[in-house]
């Protein structure tokens, strides 16, 4: 979960700073359907401006709510029945 938010996160930089250059971007070009395609790609990337930090809040709330279980709720290793010092090999 972290490793995608760290993606997600990565992405959305990037179309920030795909929007904030997007007229030179724009004017790099002289074909029409590279523009139009360009065009597009900016329309999507506004799409994404809105919906990325939406996943992004989801993701850390989702690692908070991991946390918060794992904290309240330990591991009872006296219970195991076992020596948690024993060297256990697969080797025969």
């Amino acid at each position: 979960m972290v490793v995608s938010l760290i993606v997600l996160l990565i992405l959305f930089l990037f179309i920030i700073l795909f929007l904030l250059n997007k007229e030179y971007i724009l004017s790099k070009f002289n074909n029409k359907l590279i523009k139009l395609y360009i065009k597009y790609q900016i329309l999507l990337s506004k799409i994404s401006f809105i919906l990325l930090p939406i996943l992004i809040i989801f993701g850390l709330i989702g690692i908070l709510i991991i946390l918060h279980y794992i904290i309240t709720h330990p591991i009872p290793f006296d219970c195991l029945n076992i020596d948690l010092y024993t060297y256990v090999s697969t080797k025969k």
